[in-house]
């Protein structure tokens, strides 16, 4: 399973996706490197909701107490320590030592405010982006971070890192004016995400060893620093008590815990019961037995567990099968049709998770982008039914594949249609038998391979798969990472993610003009048009949405907004211990 978000663009450790806009009240010019130009932040279509110089995000206590120790768990393992280059699995919660030029307004749909840079510009046809950098912002060991910093980062992401970083910045450019400022150039198609991308970079030093020795600890700038490492199963990071941007907005209440303490497991099972036995503090639970049922038994428990749940803030995560297209049947509309009526998704969910996941409705669902007067099946019996069958066997049928007995086969060569289905979470298995099921009864047959993340990663990523279990949480303000899974730029280029290789004109257009749109309107009709043509593609078969944040965690810890958790679910950042 591959998994895109808003911070996290496959989870496999890389960097994340979100919207970025330019701030209209800026004077139109054709470039972004004036001075008298450069803002605080970026705010999307308008006024940022934060002045200049403003004292902390509404979300955070600024007064929070520091001190005591958090821990958490992860699954899986890390293998390294440099988070530039690919491949290997370094923690993803090491980029925590490390700044970012700007952060992301967490109650705007997509503004972000100077945190490194102390002021930033952004020209109106989206092709640059200038940052000019705080002065005397030290890194860990006291030497200054300079453009120099930001020039050897980029340069080094851009080609020796994550293929997330080779695609995003593949046309991206940067001149480095002077210590202070930089500005990064779009040669290729007027981007105006661009900036969320930069969002994400993670500065490193350049005068640090490159790449590190074995026992060389990272370097940061950030509000903490890396003191144990024990791969592949654990680390411990250490808050910088003098961290430089302790009192400014962008941190302010933030980061409030001494120690901070992460446990890597072999799966979800064993960290659960890690949970129960005492062994880490918090948890995000994904999975509805354990919702359920799993927790019953921990009433007594002390340090009592405390749990909520609250709807995502937008679309949610959605989760469903993506098909590749490049060759063999499923290249054919005809077919993936086919396929989308053999099975009705909402009610095998219904019945395997009991209304505890939502069905997917839009690509976009709970925002404006939404195309919710749509429906790609809309002229055809309900999918799962025997007239939705009976359609399907035609449709095969007309598409050249036809039945031999029991089995459906290609005349041509008389081999049966018979396809792969990846998958690395057991959360899909129920789901896949189903599917197994109602492929069958068309005479296809799916096989599903549940492979080791790393190993499914590379199939993937390697086209070496028919069907593949995907997920990924569109931002408020759609975009990037929906152009990196589906735009056609992109499908026939080695190692990106756009898994299905479709190539469809009407979609590139579509998401060429939500990336160029410059006002709110613009952006809700564009990416009203790229939901309904993905929807209408086929190339993804919706299975669920889920809509809900659910956190458990031992009481002791807490964070501001306790009653709206769902929007706080960030244990490294803005959650403190009640006893500092």
């Amino acid at each position: 399973m591959i998994e895109l978000s808003r911070r996290q663009a496959i989870k496999l450790g890389f960097a994340g996706l979100s919207a970025g806009w330019i701030c209209p009240s800026w004077p139109a010019t054709t470039h972004a490197d004036d001075s008298f130009n450069l803002s605080h932040g970026a705010s999307p279509l308008g006024t940022l909701s934060y002045p200049a110089g403003f004292s902390h995000f509404p979300h955070r206590s600024p007064n929070a107490p520091k001190g005591g120790t958090l821990r958490l768990a992860r699954v899986g393992a890390f293998d390294t320590l440099d988070t530039l280059r690919y491949p290997g699995r370094p923690p993803a919660d090491m980029r925590v030592i490390y700044d970012r030029l700007v952060v992301p307004s967490p109650d705007e749909p997509a503004s972000y405010y100077g945190h490194l840079a102390e002021g930033v510009a952004i020209s109106y046809d989206f092709s640059r982006v200038t940052f000019r950098l705080s002065p005397d912002v030290p890194w860990h060991d006291g030497t200054p971070l300079t453009a120099d910093d930001v020039l050897f980062t980029f340069e080094t992401l851009k080609t020796e890192g994550a293929p997330f970083y080779r695609q995003s910045y593949r046309a991206v450019r940067l001149e480095q004016s002077d210590d202070r400022t930089v500005t990064f150039i779009n040669d290729g198609t007027p981007d105006r995400d661009l900036i969320s991308g930069l969002a994400s970079l993670p500065i490193h030093p350049a005068h640090r060893p490159d790449p590190p020795g074995p026992d060389d600890l990272p370097l940061g700038s950030g509000p903490y620093r890396l003191i144990e490492s024990d791969a592949p199963s654990r680390i411990v990071l250490e808050r910088v008590t003098d961290y430089w941007a302790e009192d400014q907005g962008t941190a302010k209440g933030a980061f409030n815990f001494d120690r901070i303490s992460i446990r890597y497991y072999r799966d979800a099972d064993v960290a659960f019961e890690a949970f129960r036995a005492g062994e880490y503090d918090a948890r995000v639970e994904t999975n509805p037995s354990r919702w359920r049922s799993g927790y019953d038994d921990l009433d007594d428990a002390s340090p009592a567990i405390l749990r909520a749940t609250t709807p995502s803030d937008g679309p949610g995560r959605l989760h469903g099968l993506v098909m590749n297209l490049r060759s063999g049947p499923l290249a054919d509309i005809r077919v993936r049709k086919a396929l989308h009526l053999s099975f009705s998704a909402p009610d095998a969910v219904d019945r395997l998770f009991g209304g505890f996941f939502q069905p997917v409705n839009s690509l976009f669902e709970n925002t404006a982008f939404a195309a919710v007067d749509f429906d790609a099946l809309a002229d055809t019996p309900p999918p799962g039914t025997r007239d939705a069958a009976r359609l399907a066997s035609q449709l095969l049928d007309a598409a050249g594949f036809v039945l031999d007995g029991i089995r459906r086969i290609d005349p041509e060569t008389g081999e049966p249609i018979r396809f792969s289905a990846v998958s690395t979470s057991p959360l899909y298995d129920g789901v896949l038998g189903e599917v197994v099921l109602a492929f069958e009864r068309l005479g296809i047959e799916l096989i599903p391979q549940v492979l080791e993340p790393s190993i499914a990663a590379r199939q993937l990523l390697d086209r070496n798969f028919d069907i593949a279990t995907l997920a990924w949480a569109p931002g408020k303000l759609p975009g990037s990472a929906e152009r990196l899974l589906w735009h056609s730029d992109l499908a026939n280029r080695s190692g990106s993610y756009a898994l299905s290789g479709l190539q469809d004109p009407d979609v590139d257009g579509a998401l060429d003009a939500l990336s160029a749109a410059s006002t709110l309107d613009e952006a809700i009709i564009a990416g009203q048009s790229v939901d309904r043509l993905l929807r209408a593609s086929l190339a993804y078969l919706p299975l669920w949405r889920d809509g809900e944040t659910r956190l458990a965690w031992r009481e002791g810890i807490s964070c501001v907004d306790a009653p709206e958790l769902g929007r706080s679910p960030n244990f490294l950042s803005d959650w403190r211990s009640d006893d500092a």
